[in-house]
Formats: C-alpha cells, structure tokens, sequence
C-alpha cells in the first residue's frame, strides 16, 4: 500500500498520509500519540545493502515528527509501549529493537535458534521425542543440535513489561545434520541485558504446531489442536452420488504463556473438510483417513503430538505423508482467525464467513453467519448438514465473495468487525445466545458502508497529477504540453513505488488516463498532435535514461491508452508504435503490442513501406519480449501468426522483404539490451532468423528470401 489512512471511531477520516513517495508502506504501529510507518526495503547501491525508511507521525494531526533511513532490511515495526521500545523484524528470525523516542538502535539480535530433534544413534529413520520438560530454557547454544527459528506473527508485552514472540522452527535436513523434527514455544527477549531464552513447550518430529493469537495482556494464546476428530460423513451437495465430505469437528487449545501449559481445548465448529469419491484407491477412503486421525489421538498427552509413528508407516516418508494428508484435511484451520476483547476474557473466532463469540473460560455464543454473504448453496450446505453437528463453512462456493475480516474493535454492546468495504456489528445479546448456530439477517445487526480511497482523497499526494483548467481545446493542448515539458525535464519525478501513472485533474474532477481518454472521444476534442509530442516526450525521456517499464493489470504502461487512441485516430503514427513498443519491458506490458499495434495493422494493412517495417517488428518483438504463441498445443512461428510472411509472398518480393527484415534485424542491434525482457538483442535476432528459415520451404520465392538473408 501507498497510503495510510487514519479514521476516527465513528468511521470519518482523520487524515491520510503518504508517506514514502518512492516506496511503498510495508508495515504501521501506533501509541496512544504517534503513528510510526515502515517502508517496503529497497536495494541501496552507495551503501551496497539494504536499507528501510521509518517516519513517525502525530496522531493527532498527522505532522511529521521525525524519519530515519534504517541500514538493514525489516518487514514489521511493533510498538511496545511498557518499555518504551520499537521491535521491527526481518524474516522473523532477526529482530532490531529502537527507543520509540529517538529511533536510536538499542539491540539487534543474532538469527534466532532452538534445540531441535536428532537422530539417536541406531541411526533410525525418525527421531525420537524429547519431553518438553528435559530441555532447559536458557540462551544459545543449547546442548541439542540447534534449529532455524521463526517468530511467528509480532512480538509483544505481557502486563509485567517482559517481551515474547511465538516461536517455531523449520524441518531440518537429515541429509547434511541431525535435526529431523520441529520446535514450539516461546522465547523471551531481555533487552536491556541483549539476551534472550526459548521456553519450549512441545518437540515432534512430526512437526510441533505453533502457538498464535496472543492475548492483550500477554497471558494467552492458542494452538490448532494437534489431535484430530473426525465428524460423520456428509453427502457433497450436487454429487453426493459420487462424493463425501467427511467433518473435522474443528478446535482451539487455549495456552499459559505464563507458565508455558495447556488451559484447555475448546470446540470451535465442525468443517467438512475434505471431499473424496467412494471407492477410490486404499490412501483416499474413509478407512484410512480415519486411521490416521486415530493416530493423533494414541500419545499419553492430550495437548501434543503422539511419539510413535503411525500404525503401516515403514520409513520416516510414511509418517510426513500421513502429516501431509492431515495438513491437506484441516487446511481451513489456516483460514482460521482469532480476535480478542481487550479485558482477554474473550475471543471471537472466525472463518471466513462465520465467527463465534468463546469466553476464556471455555463457553461460546452460537457460529453465526451473516445472511448478506451466504449462496443459496451455503444455506442448503447448513440445512442439510448431519445431525449433531456444529457445522461451519468451508468455500463451497465462489471464494472472492466471501469477507475477509480486517480487523475487530470490542464495543460496550457487542463487537465490530471491518470487512474490505464495511463494518459489521454484531450486538451482544446475539453473541451470546444458546442456539448452537444462528444466521444473522440485515435487520439483526448494524451495518456500516466503508468508502475506499478513490483519486479524488489522494489526488494531492500523487506525483503524476496533470492539472488541466477545462475541457476546452486550447486547455486541453495546453496541460498535455506541460506534461510532454515535465516528462522530458523530469521523468522520475512522476515515479513511486507502484511504478508510473498518471492522473488528469480537469476543474474539480479526476480521471485516472483510461477515462482521461474516454472522456476525450466523447467529447470529440482533437488531440492527435498532442499525443504524438507526449509520446516523443516519454520515448526520448526513457532513451536517455535507459530506462524501461512494465504494465498495470492490463498489461498498459504509462501512456498506453493515448497511444492505442492514436493508433485509431491517425494514419500516421508509425514511429510513435515503433518507439512506444521497443522501449518497454515486453515481459510485463503487452498492451501497446496487443493493441495498440496490432489495431493500427489490422486497420491499416500492409499498404505503405513503414507499415511492412512495423509488422516485420511486430513479429520480432514477440521473440524477444519471451512471448510464444500457441494453437492445440503447438507452438506457432512468429512469422506465422502474425501473417507478415504470407503477405509478403503475395505481394512483395523476395529480395525486397530481405531487405526489410535485414533493416529492422539492425535497427534492433542499435537499441541498449536494457529493452529486451530476456538476454540481448542479438540473441532475439538470432532466434528470429531460425525461426523464419524454419517456416520456409522449396518454392522459389521462398528459396530467394533465404538466400536474401544469408546475403
């Protein structure tokens, strides 16, 4: 994102910030008075590394307060207020911590590591559980083999003022050492001493499942159970002849972080989980699924993984196996988020579409679901699923309209949550209910409309922003000859993060360059001569810098409508296409070719000499933007599909074709390798020319063009 933007409690700006014009904003925190925004990191080639922008706002107004350039990489910056301290991560394995006043860097961690698994001396394949209990907390090095660790999520402060992160490791290689399982737990940061300890509470060497969703006051957190239980069958809709769901009856295990213990399981919802057809081969039934879920359920410990290898595994591939095919069943606990009420005496859950209300002490409200984002489908899943079951959902249907819940603000009387495009408030009285599910209709609950910032709020802030007075002619001329100005003078200065864009401020309204350009023909005002100075203004500007560019959604660089508006509106505008389209990354913007050029031969045809030249171009620029073509999965010749050598059979011939080829083969040569998307000029018109040999035959127009061009 570009933009931060800062809204009141009742929903209305406070203000928006831009506050990095050449990068984008990675990551925000906040205090009670300052707001502290982290850049996306950026390669810096004086200092040869590199290097992250933190500035730091008055919440109040939004004055920038002060800024400093970082000489490493981070991804989050964390305020954490009872120490009066910054924590800001990179990979989550290495941590910085600043004093939130004066930026200054207090401590920077080494690459965090835990005691991990090894092998016992038998040499088996899997390696053997250690009690949780024999490894002592304390620093590097541990007496066991260390593992890579990863704090999972942002650090954070318990009500004592002593910092924690999750943590986890990473499977090790038993090809090159002896780590063959994983770690969870805690560890704890002393800063002020530089030192810090792992608190584990489980090793597997089927994988430890991490902890996440701390609490506000740092006492909680939880765990995807690592026992399954698995529901009853249920009929797939629409192909229940053929298909079964099968319900993971879906919990939480809620943790001390104090004391690094379970405090207990609490039952969440059921998910159908997975769809299998009956009968297929022995590893898709019922029959083994179950016994696999059986297996979680064998170990002495209720809150971890079973130390023994599943039942019919024969090597150490076996187990991970069986840990995939459970991943692949409870892959929806993934989707699964947790937002806590600030006093951490409750919690909402949810995935996606539904969400539940489940105090600490282990008692829930209903799963309840929004009827605005429920399908027809959804509701029949719900009024058809088994028996005894709690049953949530799963996307059973169209993913993109399902919600995905932003964030979550606690309110006297029930909760809110933001959604991308409006807020949902959910009273109390329904979140505590004694249904066991409830569908929410509009009238149940507030709802509230989020306006997304649209160019007229950010207008200001961007540097591409082309002022125009009016729609009139001699207006109109007049703000594109700025702009051809200001592109020639100063083409960088239109950049950020996301590239070049720009954006016509014509009176009071906004149009980003698509309805710029609409808004034109529609009007009918003449912008032909215009266009081709702002064309030329970019091209030259670009040739000096050597510099290239890619596209938008569509595949449109900067400027690519005006040129796919001249490509209609003239017939003479060849060499702006040819200069348009050599001077771009071919890789990442095909607009200009696809469209623009390709509509200007359509029309046009091959009537004049520098329209020859401009589809013998097209046909190279495919090769050397990296680009094939396909037909009923045959790769087609560029010379093919394009159908410049079949009209030049016809009307051209052969020693005049070489020519043209030859002629555009050198004016490729001349250009900087920074314009082809893959290896070099020469190499393209190399590629070319096979190419072409290839498509000839024995005629003897065909037989001349060849000898033309080895000429």
């Amino acid at each position: 994102m570009q933009f931060v933007d800062v809204l009141n409690d009742d929903g209305s700006r406070r203000f928006l910030l831009r506050p990095f014009l050449t990068s984008s904003v990675r990551s925000v925190s906040r205090s009670k008075t300052q707001l502290f925004c982290m850049s996306a990191s950026k390669y810096a080639s004086k200092e040869k590394g590199e290097s992250t922008e933190l500035a730091v706002y008055d919440l109040v107004e939004g004055k920038e307060l002060r800024r400093v350039s970082l000489p490493f990489q981070a991804y989050t910056v964390t305020h954490l207020p009872l120490n009066g301290i910054l924590a800001i991560q990179f990979m989550d394995r290495i941590l910085h911590f600043l004093d939130a006043e004066t930026l200054n860097l207090l401590w920077t961690t080494a690459p965090l590591y835990v005691p991990e698994l090894s092998k016992p001396k038998d040499q088996q394949e899997y390696a053997e559980v250690v009690s949780y209990s024999e490894i002592p907390s304390q620093p590097f090095p541990y007496p066991a083999p260390p593992g890579c660790a990863y704090v999972d999520g942002s650090v954070f402060e318990d009500v004592d003022g002593t910092v924690w992160g999750l943590i986890a490791s990473s499977f090790g290689d038993k090809r090159t050492h002896e780590i063959l399982g994983t770690s969870a737990g805690m560890i704890s940061f002393d800063v002020q001493n530089r030192e810090h300890a792992f608190h584990p509470i489980e090793f597997s060497p089927w994988g430890a499942k991490p902890l996440f969703g701390p609490s506000p006051d740092g006492r909680f957190a939880f765990r995807y159970s690592p026992q399954c239980d698995m529901g009853p069958l249920h009929d797939a809709p629409g192909d229940s002849d053929k298909m079964v769901w099968m319900i993971d009856h879906h919990h939480l295990d809620l943790w001390s972080l104090t004391d690094q213990s379970p405090v207990r399981r609490i039952h969440v919802s059921d998910i159908p989980v997975v769809r299998y057809v009956r009968n297929e081969t022995p590893k898709e039934t019922e029959e083994y699924l179950r016994e696999v879920t059986s297996w979680t359920n064998q170990g002495k410990d209720q809150y971890r993984h079973p130390s023994q290898k599943p039942r019919n595994a024969e090597s150490f591939k076996d187990v991970i196996s069986a840990g995939f095919a459970l991943n692949e069943l409870r892959e929806a606990q993934h989707k699964t988020k947790v937002f806590w009420e600030s006093d951490s005496q409750a919690f909402w859950v949810v995935i996606r579409n539904s969400m539940r209300r489940i105090k600490v002490n282990g008692t829930k409200g209903p799963l309840l679901f929004p009827s605005r984002y429920l399908s027809n489908e959804d509701v029949d899943l719900l009024e058809a699923r088994p028996g005894g079951t709690n049953i949530g959902l799963k996307e059973t249907g169209v993913v993109a309209r399902h919600p995905h819940t932003r964030s979550f603000r606690a309110t006297e009387n029930g909760g809110k949550f933001d959604f991308y495009n409006e807020v949902l408030e959910i009273p109390r009285t329904l979140a505590e209910s004694d249904e066991s599910t409830k569908i929410l209709q509009d009238d149940m609950i507030s709802i509230t409309a989020v306006s997304p910032l649209d160019v007229t709020d950010v207008a200001h802030l961007l540097p591409g922003l082309i002022r125009v007075e009016s729609w009139g002619q001699e207006d109109i001329d007049a703000g594109l000859e700025r702009l051809a100005g200001s592109l020639r003078s100063d083409l960088l200065g239109f950049s950020s993060d996301g590239g070049i864009s720009f954006v016509f401020q014509v009176g009071a309204s906004f149009f980003d360059e698509k309805q710029f350009i609409a808004e034109v023909n529609k009007k009918g005002i003449q912008i032909v001569e215009s266009t081709k100075t702002v064309i030329d203004a970019w091209c030259d500007a670009l040739l000096a810098l050597n510099l290239t560019f890619g596209g938008n959604s569509e595949g449109a660089g900067p400027l690519a409508y005006f040129l796919e508006f001249l490509s209609h509106a003239d017939d003479s505008c060849s060499d702006q296409l040819r200069r348009y389209c050599v001077f771009r990354d071919g890789e990442h913007e095909s607009y200009s070719r696809d469209r623009a050029l390709k509509g200007y031969l359509d029309r046009l045809s091959f009537t004049r000499a520098d329209l020859w030249q401009l589809g013998i171009l097209y046909a190279l620029l495919f090769g050397r933007d990296g680009r094939t073509m396909v037909l009923d999965g045959k790769v087609v010749s560029n010379w093919i599909h394009t159908g410049i050598l079949e009209s030049a059979r016809s009307e051209l011939k052969p020693k005049e074709f070489a020519h043209m080829i030859k002629s555009e083969f050198a004016y490729l040569e001349r250009l900087p390798d920074t314009f082809a998307a893959f290896g070099s000029h020469p190499d393209a018109i190399k590629a070319a020319k096979q190419d072409l040999l290839g498509q000839l035959g024995w005629s003897l127009w065909d037989r001349r063009l060849s000898a033309g061009l080895s000429d």
